[in-house]
């Protein structure tokens, strides 16, 4: 009895012996006080903390996870906040770390008192002899406009970047972004499906740059509004994001005057940005991850003519986003067919579609972004990416998702969700597929995608001349009644039909005259309107051998 006695004792304090170098070695890497944490940065960069401005709020440790997406890893790291032993909200601090050592540092708070309180962010660079910051403001003013479709995007761009020498003469550096308030709004349907869309509260710049002995600190402050989310972020990198300051100057423009394209509200989940009025639940207000945005083509393309870092961080930042959105699936090598998470009031009300969906649109700039990615860094699952989403338009026939013109040729509806009527085609929808599928038959050499891409050539073609409005612009759409309806985008699919063409040519096809003549069409109406036009736009239009007046070109 005795013995047995003993080894109990010896059992119990081996537990507790192990138990103790378990809960040390989560906590290894944080001090943590009441009403704050300090977390230590994977990379060299010092640590992170994260403090909450009320002394009786405490924060407590709850778990960390890591995810490993394609050329990054996130570090999760999840605290629940509470006052007077009260939970009064979460934070969530994920350090996404990429493969060139540069890190993302996400915060989000989310407040689920009434109260509104505030954080803050702080960084300290250490063995700093100078510091250097580079505004966004410095290089002009976003002048916002009213849109029809979207109202009125009230965000902008991020504050700036912080550059920080050190004493061997290297560089630390910082994009520093403003900071997000939102209510997450949700909206559960009778068949279980869900829309979910953010109503934008405020984006807000609060920061202080101060340096001291050997040392520059930096420290964001986020404002946490009652039963609101609160997000900011900064992108560390030991070394220089932009060697050319020509690049800082075009690229700091470059998105105040693209403000509404250029993603400015980055999280560890991914892109917010402004969403159409028409969406259910209904906000004029209401952001979202809008799969078109997430994809990173825009920083891919920059970083091919800049190779500054910055960009290529961007890149990869938006791979990891399409990962976490798929649930692991772009890291595992199985990319799929992304559906959207928030409904369209429109596609409800006139087919009973709601989230989630497929876009076919979207899905194609997620599939090319990928594969692009891909064969530039050379990550075959990401160069083989785009052939999921290239089945699934082949599919669409056999399966009676489309409109079919004549024997020969059929158009592929925009959308696609199981129980839903068929919807409409937009003739952009339409002309991307095809450039898709022929892209995709030159990557893979399978028959199926060069048949595919012919059958919805021939459905555009014979369908005109009724894409023509009697004022000269192009029909949107046209549904399966055969009934066109819709404005046509000012110049989107004006580019979509120069750059069929430029593919006909590519791979050996015979320019198409119908094209030509759509063309020539959408370019009268818009002279008419004296509508302004991109210096790239016009370059194809011209090289093309179609004429339009320079004295409407934007600069």
């Amino acid at each position: 009895m005795k013995k047995r006695l003993v080894l109990i004792c010896i059992v119990f304090i081996l537990f507790i012996f192990f138990l103790l170098i378990y809960v040390g070695k989560m906590k290894q890497d944080t001090v943590e006080t009441n009403n704050s944490i300090e977390l230590k940065l994977p990379s060299g960069l010092k640590s992170v903390k994260i403090e909450v401005n009320e002394a009786d709020m405490t924060l407590s440790y709850d778990k960390k996870t890591e995810f490993k997406h394609i050329s990054s890893t996130d570090y999760q790291y999840i605290y629940d906040i509470s006052k007077q032993n009260q939970s009064v909200g979460s934070l969530n601090v994920t350090f996404r770390e990429l493969d060139n050592g540069d890190v993302f540092v996400f915060t989000k708070i989310h407040n689920t008192s009434k109260a509104e309180y505030r954080a803050s962010v702080q960084l300290p660079f250490a063995d700093s002899v100078s510091h250097h910051e580079i505004r966004y403001d410095e290089y002009g003013e976003v002048k916002r406009e009213h849109n029809n479709t979207f109202g009125t995007d009230p965000s902008s761009h991020p504050i700036g970047l912080l550059e920080v020498q050190k004493n061997d003469k290297s560089f630390q550096s910082a994009m520093i972004s403003k900071n997000y308030t939102s209510y997450n709004r949700e909206k559960t349907y009778s068949n279980g499906q869900k829309s979910t869309v953010r109503e934008f509260i405020e984006e807000w710049e609060s920061y202080k740059i101060s340096a001291g002995k050997d040392e520059v600190l930096l420290r964001t402050n986020l404002k946490v509004p009652g039963a609101a989310i609160s997000e900011n972020w900064i992108l560390l990198a030991n070394d220089q994001l932009f060697k050319d300051r020509k690049n800082i100057e075009n690229w700091f423009t470059k998105s105040i005057q693209e403000y509404t394209t250029i993603n400015k509200w980055l999280t560890a989940d991914g892109v917010y940005s402004k969403l159409p009025w028409s969406v259910d639940p209904g906000f004029k207000m209401a952001f979202g991850r809008n799969l078109g945005n997430i994809q990173g083509s825009k920083y891919l393309d920059e970083y091919k003519k800049t190779n500054e870092r910055y960009f290529y961080d961007l890149v990869f930042n938006s791979v990891a986003d399409l990962d976490v959105f798929s649930d692991g699936a772009v890291t595992a090598g199985d990319v799929p067919v992304f559906k959207t998470e928030y409904t369209s009031s429109w596609l409800k009300n006139a087919y009973g579609t709601t989230a989630p969906y497929i876009d076919t649109r979207h899905n194609e700039n997620v599939a090319l972004f990928l594969k692009n990615t891909g064969e530039l860094f050379a990550i075959p699952k990401l160069a083989s990416a785009n052939q999921k989403y290239a089945d699934f338009l082949v599919d669409q026939n056999s399966i009676g998702n489309v409109i079919r013109i004549n024997d020969a040729g059929y158009l592929i509806a925009d959308y696609y969700a199981e129980g839903s009527k068929k919807t409409h085609v937009s003739l952009n929808h339409a002309l991307g597929e095809m450039r898709f599928l022929i892209e995709t038959y030159q990557q893979t050499k399978d028959k199926r995608y060069y048949d595919t891409a012919m059958a919805i050539k021939q459905g555009i073609e014979a369908l005109y001349p009724d894409w023509i409005r009697e004022d000269r612009d192009l029909w949107y759409q046209i549904n399966g009644e055969m009934i066109f309806n819709g404005r046509d985008y000012p110049w989107l699919t004006l580019v979509d039909l120069l750059l069929s063409q430029e593919l006909f040519a590519e791979i050996g096809i015979e320019r198409s005259e119908i094209f030509d003549k759509m063309i020539e069409s959408k370019l009268l109406y818009l002279k008419s309107m004296k509508q302004p036009l991109r210096a790239d736009i016009l370059e194809l239009i011209q090289g093309q051998g179609f004429s339009y007046p320079t004295f409407v070109k934007e600069d």
